[in-house]
């Protein structure tokens, strides 16, 4: 997809896959159209909506920013919920509502995972009338919900999909939908140089002329599978994960110290059967390499097959950091959309 690859088969893959494009390009241009003219018509909720979504497929580190959003506006005295997607096991478990769970449970932020989120929505409403607005988790290309603030991430490290379109590249619509944004934010800044930042700025400006703000994602440390913290330090490890974009975790991991012996990717949220399968396919190979311990992420903890292993699993507790103050020019943009809400229940000022 990259196109760094220009062997003759190579070569033909891309020509091919480009032939997709073109028509995938033409359903989203038409989709998009039909909803701006109000053809088709998206529901207003009876809250205010956020969405926090991504231009490209892939991990843009959406999460810790969603997590990190629904805790500021909770100590702002603010009731929101989060409506997922909702991947989920065969036993309907969600990988992403269990990393929420497990990092908003003191706050009592109501965590919905499911396809129909117009659906959950109002379920929520109807439960908990306390709900006073929404986070919509990866709604950019979501449009059958009305939102008041639309913020969109790109990856500094990762930005434009390969500039193709799927199936050629991973960008999930042409980038003039970044034209839709009400504030764009690069993750990841402290793996990208400044030239890197300055280029990805200057493409983002052609299509939107939104506020451009910076966060980089930091390991906070590891804890057990019983919540007791530990370190890499003099450690021996075997580390994986089942995410979109998962370098960038792996190369945090080597900033703690210790001794990576191996790694294994997986696909995003990928789920493992049986304890016997995630034994065969990552504690055994662990096991080889010589490692004393695993090390994943909250997500992929989150739904591990529960039982003991060789091998004790850690989990890397990631948070997102902003540059200079543009967590509060983050904040100041949903204060300014949420203010201008035309719902009925027109939340309090952040």
């Amino acid at each position: 997809m990259a196109g760094r690859i220009a062997t003759p088969l190579a070569r033909a893959a891309r020509a091919a896959l480009w032939c997709f494009e073109r028509p995938y390009v033409l359903v989203m241009r038409v989709r998009n159209r039909l909803y701006e003219q109000g053809v088709m018509r998206a529901r207003m909720l009876d809250r205010p909506v956020i969405s926090v979504g991504n231009i490209t497929t892939g991990g843009t580190g959406k999460s810790p920013v969603v997590a990190w959003l629904a805790r500021q506006l909770h100590a702002r005295g603010h009731k929101p919920a989060i409506l997922l997607r909702g991947y989920r096991q065969a036993n309907g478990e969600s990988d992403e509502a269990a990393e929420y769970q497990h990092k908003l449970g003191p706050l009592a932020i109501p965590i919905r995972a499911n396809r129909d989120r117009v659906a959950s929505a109002q379920e929520l409403i109807r439960t908990d009338p306390s709900v006073d607005l929404f986070i919509l988790d990866d709604g950019m290309q979501h449009r059958r919900v009305v939102r008041q603030c639309e913020i969109v991430l790109v990856d500094a490290t990762d930005p434009f999909g390969h500039d193709h379109v799927l199936p050629r590249g991973l960008l999930r619509e042409p980038l003039d939908g970044l034209s839709r944004a009400d504030v764009v934010l690069l993750t990841r800044v402290d793996r990208a140089t400044p030239a890197m930042i300055g280029q990805i700025t200057q493409e983002v400006t052609r299509h939107t002329p939104s506020p451009i703000l910076q966060c980089r994602h930091v390991l906070r440390g590891l804890v057990d599978q019983a919540g007791k913290g530990q370190s890499l330090r003099g450690v021996r490890y075997f580390a994986f994960a089942g995410l979109g974009n998962p370098q960038p975790f792996f190369a945090q991991l080597l900033s703690m110290g210790g001794d990576c012996v191996g790694t294994r990717t997986f696909a995003d949220h990928v789920r493992f059967a049986s304890a016997r399968e995630f034994a065969d396919r990552v504690v055994k190979p662990a096991v080889e390499a010589g490692a004393t311990a695993i090390v994943t992420t909250r997500k992929n903890a989150a739904v591990l097959p529960a039982d003991s292993f060789a091998l004790p699993v850690w989990v890397a507790e990631l948070e997102v950091e902003f540059e200079c103050d543009d967590g509060d020019r983050l904040l100041d943009v949903v204060s300014k959309k949420l203010g201008r809400a035309g719902n009925a229940s027109r939340p309090r000022s952040i």
